[in-house]
């Protein structure tokens, strides 16, 4: 059950960001105040918005994501 009281002041359940967002660039992509530098690079950067993997535990598929391989060592 979710106790109602918790959710108080919250947007669908979740907390509200304690900064502000605003769109830059010409992409219009949404960043945090607290990142001013990278709103003036926003253009420039590749945003990923989307990532599969067949591995069903995290652990192995953030392995599999950052290296190619679910071995830890590898020569």
């Amino acid at each position: 059950l979710v106790d109602r009281k918790t959710l108080r002041n919250t947007k669908n359940g979740l907390m509200p960001s304690p900064f502000g967002f605003k769109q830059y660039g010409q992409s219009g992509k949404w960043v945090s105040d607290i990142f001013p530098e990278v709103g003036k690079m926003v253009d420039d950067i590749c945003f990923v918005h989307s990532m599969h993997t067949d591995i069903p535990e995290h652990a192995g598929a953030i392995m599999m994501m950052n290296v190619g391989h679910i071995q830890p060592n590898r020569p």
